[in-house]
């Protein structure tokens, strides 16, 4: 074995971490050691302090007893490298190597170059090449990072300056190659440091020097946006200089390209340098635009600030390549908040001007230039950007023929140019949590977003995810770098003034001028009902709810919703159901307040809520046609309803609206409507009692409710709800809580004469002294309820207190007189048609048989009870059934069908009740499976 000595030692800091040892990889693990590894080797030779060395290892809490602490880490990295390689003085640990064996120390000593030396290009060139990405990844130390990496970065932009300096004044280098090297350097160091003029000056003069002048002002162009945007101020006297040359003639003909008139190749300008993430769209786009023979056109839309420019750009730059003719870009303004959409003439003379048509050539007359315009790209194989279009008619008369690609931009989904031109669709949405997250770790750095990991979460939900909107915290983030992320959070909570702190300097950064450029391209109509849908602040709407919300016909509805979906105001997710995006949400909000009347938006709510409150109440009679009836309210007859009409109908249209219906609620509660909000509670309330997660939400909606009706005297809307109160909090075993409302519920009925609501109370309040093991009172109050009830005719009524008067003489031991009451409940819940009652009868009945050991008969009223629970979409109840089914199952020795049971109540219950979740999967687990 050969002997490693400290001189064999390299520690590489300039990029990812790295450690050799004779040249071998040595393998440290993430972690103290690594941070103390490199501390010794920024300054190698240099003795540092334990004090230093814990600071930088463990940042705001060192260990306890400190020098124990780091002589263990110094330990293992002994283990690990030469022996020798760290030693210790009086004035701390000190790593033995020489400035060669560190590339930081090699970096500073190269970077220190004085121009008079001879090589000083060489040794610059040297330095520059050593770095190999981010210093210090891969090393745990954020004390570290920002003691080192700010210095180090600069100085590293320093040298690429000088070394781009020397290029420019003719240095000779050893390898022309090395030319495109520092530019491509240069190019990803302003990745990072967008910002730096200085390094924007050696950029352009570096790409005028090999022949891409085109290219040159296309990155001036950028970073003035950049400066624009980012600072509120313009370009520099240096580079303003720059581009002034630029513009001039060039000292070489043959490196500028060819003159005015002749061939060109023209260049789209740079993407953003902190694209991120849409791994889908540009697959998309790489298979639309790659496939066929014939040169195809591709509409990219979206919302404002949804980053359709970037992506299309991005995607032009990825593929220059493929168009040996150049990239044609054109912004036809088509939603440019300041300026009129870009008229066809315009847009020809640009189009021809990038192809290198001289002016002088080009026609004055528009027919003409459109004819000199084909002709010029008959042939060409070339890609035409059309970004941001206005509408069909603006973009079709500037797609190219046959072997030109075209990528159109625009917030209108563009059906004309889609429908008659045979044009592909790319449909930009907002970024994902994590490629928003990925934005703003470029734009700010991972060190700072990392830091406040809750604040970055909270700032990407209020920036609705949108590119725009994300890239303007960041640059308020970046120009103040004092400001805390949780501080930008604070200020983009409120709604109120969400679009106010979402602003730059002037319109075009901007989220609210970038909406609102949309909306007033609507004609009267159609922003009227934009303006409305402010009132809705739930996450999903329908054609019909629309409808009744603007006051016009479903036809009418469905034709302002196509072109509010058509200008990406809105997104029908499924048919005839739209989303808004928040900050669009926003938007229609502020108008709402600042255009219609107060009688405007009343009758608007009113339509709204009328329309939630007749589907909700069809849809809560088909599930329980038995359930205590409620009277409805003006306006409710003259809305639109969804389509409900069947009981799978009801019940996939609660699970789809349950939480809508929540908040709807609650919005009606506390916005001036009770009657409307407890009457959505009362339709709820079936749906809610089989799913155990909405059991404290409709307990605190009855609660608040009971509240506001006191104060609103309406006597029966509180008798109601003290009822809908106790029932929530009985499921949730808040039994006393149940009694004080059921008690007060019972009072109330009594004083309007309402003996109806009193027998329903009576059996609520019954039902819940059964939870309670109360079954003798149970069974006492349930035979004054089956007095009540006889003689009304209400069969499903008598059949369900037949049913729970069973179920308690169960549980008191009376199994005869139970199973014979059971038995004519379900006779009376069958002949009513009660699907609820019978499925709750056949479970007693399963309990019935089996505590009278009839468990044939058991399983089989345990198998039909599940069954029907599960067609009903209890959950809960059909897994509680299922749980038993295969209990009995196993007690008559079939594991096989127990097995099949346990597995099917699995299935069902999902994680809707744990406690059962977790019986089900012991029971198959004890089983074998």
């Amino acid at each position: 074995m050969v002997d490693r000595t400290a001189s064999d030692l390299q520690v590489g800091l300039l990029g990812s971490f790295e450690v050799t040892v004779a040249g071998r990889p040595v393998l440290l693990p993430r972690g103290r050691g690594r941070a103390l590894l490199a501390v010794l080797a920024i300054d190698p030779g240099m003795p540092v302090t334990v004090e230093t060395l814990a600071q930088r290892v463990w940042g705001a809490q060192p260990p306890q007893h400190v020098r124990a602490s780091v002589h263990t880490v110094v330990r293992r990295l002994r283990s690990r490298l030469p022996p020798e390689s760290i030693g210790f003085s009086a004035g701390g640990y000190v790593l033995k190597a020489t400035a060669e064996q560190v590339d930081v120390a090699r970096f500073r000593r190269l970077a220190e170059a004085e121009p008079s030396d001879p090589s000083c290009a060489e040794k610059l060139w040297a330095a520059v090449r050593l770095w190999r990405g981010v210093a210090f990844t891969g090393v745990d130390s954020e004390d570290l990072y920002a003691a080192e990496v700010p210095a180090l970065a600069d100085r590293y932009l320093s040298a690429l300056e000088r070394v781009a300096d020397l290029s420019l004044v003719g240095t000779p280098f050893p390898d022309p190659i090395e030319i495109t090297e520092l530019t491509q350097r240069i190019r990803a160091a302003l990745e990072h440091h967008p910002l730096r003029e200085s390094l924007w000056v050696r950029h352009l003069r570096l790409l005028d020097l090999t022949g891409r002048r085109a290219e040159a002002l296309a990155a001036y162009e950028d970073v003035r946006r950049s400066l624009a945007d980012e600072l509120g101020i313009g370009p520099g006297a240096e580079l303003s200089a720059v581009f002034t040359d630029l513009l001039g003639e060039p000292e070489d003909p043959a490196a500028a390209g060819p003159r005015s008139g002749a061939a060109t190749r023209p260049v789209p300008p740079s993407a953003p340098s902190t694209f991120v993430g849409r791994t889908d769209a540009l697959a998309g786009l790489d298979e639309l635009i790659a496939s066929g023979e014939q040169a195809p056109v591709v509409v990219v839309s979206g919302a404002a600030g949804v980053g359709k420019t970037a992506l299309v750009l991005h995607w032009a730059h990825l593929h220059f390549d493929k168009f040996p003719d150049g990239v044609v870009y054109i912004d036809l303004r088509g939603f440019d908040p300041n300026r009129r959409p870009m008229a066809l003439g315009e847009a020809l003379r640009l189009v021809l001007a990038e192809l290198g048509v001289d002016a002088q050539q080009v026609p004055s007359d528009v027919h003409r230039q459109l004819t000199l315009y084909r002709s010029t790209i008959a042939e060409r194989r070339l890609l035409v950007v059309l970004d941001n279009a206005r509408d069909a008619d603006q973009v079709r008369p500037l797609l190219p023929p046959r072997t030109a690609a075209a990528l159109v931009t625009s917030r209108d989904q563009l059906f004309g140019v889609v429908s008659r031109e045979g044009a592909s669709t790319v449909r930009l949405g907002p970024l994902s949590g994590d490629e928003a997250r990925d934005l703003l770790r470029r734009r700010l750095g991972a060190r700072r977003v990392g830091a406040e990991d809750g604040a970055v979460a909270e700032i990407v939900e209020a920036c609705d995810r949108l590119p725009m909107a994300l890239s303007l915290v960041a640059a308020r983030a970046a120009t103040n770098p004092a400001f805390r992320l949780s501080e930008l959070a604070d200020e983009l909570r409120p709604e109120s003034g969400r679009l106010d702190n979402l602003s730059g300097p002037d319109e075009h950064s901007s989220v609210r001028a970038a909406i609102r450029s949309s909306y007033l391209a609507l004609g009267p109509e159609d922003a009227r009902v934009f303006r409305l849908l402010g009132l809705h602040r739930v996450a999903e709407i329908s054609l019909a709810a629309t409808a009744s919300l603007a006051g016009v016909t479903l036809t009418e509805a469905s034709s302002t919703m196509a072109r509010l979906a058509a200008a990406s105001l809105v997104e029908e997710r499924r048919p005839q159901r739209y989303v808004q995006h928040d900050l669009v949400r926003l938007l229609a909000v502020d108008l709402l307040r600042a255009s219609e009347s107060p009688e405007a938006k009343r009758r608007a709510a009113l339509g709204l809520l009328g329309h939630y409150l007749a589907t909700a109440r069809e849809a809560s009679m088909l599930m329980d046609p038995q359930q205590y009836p409620i009277s409805l309210l003006p306006m409710v007859d003259q809305v639109a309803l969804d389509r409900v009409t069947s009981y799978d109908e009801a019940l996939a249209w609660f699970t789809a609206m349950h939480e809508s219906l929540l908040e709807v609620a609650w919005i009606a509660l506390t916005t001036g409507y009770p009657a409307y909000g407890w009457r959505l509670v009362w339709c709820l309330v079936d749906y809610a009692d089989r799913r155990a997660a909405l059991w404290w939400p409709w307990a605190n909606l009855a609660e608040h409710a009971v509240v506001v009706l006191t104060a609103e005297g309406d006597r029966a809307g509180v008798a109601q709800c003290h009822r809908l109160a106790g029932q929530a909090l009985a499921r949730l075993g808040e039994y006393d809580r149940a009694h004080e409302h059921f008690a007060l519920a019972s009072e109330g009925f009594e004083r309007i004469g309402d003996d109806v609501g009193r027998s329903y109370v009576l059996r609520n309040d019954t039902w819940t002294c059964a939870r309670e093991g109360r079954f003798a009172e149970a069974v006492t109050r349930m035979e004054k309820l089956l007095e009540l009830f006889t003689g009304t005719g209400d069969e499903a009524g008598l059949g369900r207190a037949m049913n729970s008067m069973g179920w308690y003489l169960v549980h008191l031991g009376d199994l005869d007189r139970a199973l014979a009451t059971c038995l004519d409940a379900l006779e009376h819940a069958q002949a009513s048609g009660d699907l609820p009652g019978e499925a709750d009868t056949w479970d007693s009945l399963a309990l019935a048989y089996q505590r009278l050991g009839r468990l044939e008969d058991a399983l089989a009223a345990a198998e039909r009870a599940a069954e029907q629970y599960e067609a009903l979409g209890d959950h809960v109840s059909a897994a509680r059934s299922g749980l038993q089914a295969g209990d009995l199952s196993e007690d008559l020795g079939d594991r096989s069908r127990a097995r099949g049971a346990w597995q099917q109540a699995l299935a069902v219950v999902g994680n809707a009740d744990p406690e059962i979740r977790a019986t089900l999967t012991q029971r198959l687990d004890e089983t074998g499976g």
